[in-house]
């Protein structure tokens, strides 16, 4: 930080990394202003998916190799989620597509021996596909 004569704030740079629980950095980031030294490059891109619709989710549900029961909790949820797509309800088709998502991550953290887990991989692409669908859904 770099004070002018008055006192005023003439120049700041700081970068920040943000962990949770241990695990990969979730949020890095810089707060530059009228900084002469450079920012954190951005953060390296995680999410490579084309999915951005609720069909397309449930296509990589259908593709998923865990038990039946893990598949049907997902599909409800989507089919929930495009039924308040339909009917004009984007708060109610939000709220079911982070519970879609809340799932599939739950699933993905279950022992390696339980049947309803879900590979950590494939819950990554569904929560990916998970967040550009609800970006896809106009706010309330």
């Amino acid at each position: 930080m770099v004070y002018g004569p008055a006192g005023d704030v003439e120049r700041f740079a700081a970068t920040f990394e943000q962990h949770c629980e241990g695990m990969e950095p979730a949020l890095t980031g810089s707060n530059l202003l009228n900084s002469t030294l450079p920012g954190l490059p951005p953060p390296t891109v995680r999410c490579r998916t084309s999915v951005a619709t609720t069909a397309a989710l449930l296509a990589e549900v259908n593709a998923l190799g865990t038990s039946p029961a893990s598949m049907n909790m997902l599909r409800l949820v989507l089919q929930d989620a495009q039924a308040a797509i339909d009917n004009g309800r984007p708060r109610q088709a939000r709220q079911k597509i982070a519970l879609f998502t809340e799932h599939a991550v739950t699933l993905s953290s279950l022992g390696p021996q339980n049947p309803n887990r879900i590979q950590a991989p494939a819950a990554n692409s569904l929560a990916c596909g998970g967040a550009n669908v609800l970006m896809n859904i106009a706010a309330p």
